[in-house]
């Protein structure tokens, strides 16, 4: 049976990074990888944020693609290990954290979590995750639970 995705566990650093790729990225998008495992069956615990260049910021601000250098690096890195690539994030500058109608174009694996940044005149504000639909007609939105530092 396939695990659906409920929620997805960050620690208040891994929040923070997002937060501040988005805004050193402003007016750009910027993108990177998380890494993370599954833990109580259908939450993912993130182990780590993996920035990357966005390889499209040069062209439009309103698009990303994790530069393949990094995710190949990231794969090598996790192979062997309990981690494994389980999403991307991305921030949506002077727009909600909400996926538009081109992240839902350029889901092409819809196992992959999407974690977005809403960055508002540069400043980071909302940060939402989602997963694709298994008929890939939209997301839907899932929890994020904030893991207190211990």
């Amino acid at each position: 049976p396939e695990v659906t995705i409920a929620s997805i566990q960050l620690k208040p650093v891994h929040l923070d990074q997002i937060k501040v790729a988005g805004e050193e990225a402003y007016p750009m998008e910027a993108c990177g990888l998380i890494t993370g495992r599954l833990i109580d069956g259908d939450v993912l615990a993130v182990t780590s944020i993996v920035e990357a260049k966005n390889i499209l910021a040069a062209n439009a601000t309103d698009r990303f693609e994790v530069d393949p250098a990094t995710r190949i690096k990231l794969e090598k890195e996790v192979r062997g290990t309990n981690k494994q690539l389980i999403g991307h994030y991305h921030s949506h500058p002077d727009n909600p954290s909400r996926p538009s109608k081109t992240d839902l174009e350029n889901a092409h694996e819809p196992d992959l979590i999407w974690i977005i940044v809403s960055v508002i005149a540069g400043k980071a504000l909302d940060v939402t995750a989602h997963r694709v639909l298994d008929d890939r007609s939209g997301f839907r939105e899932i929890n994020i639970l904030i893991q207190n530092s211990s």
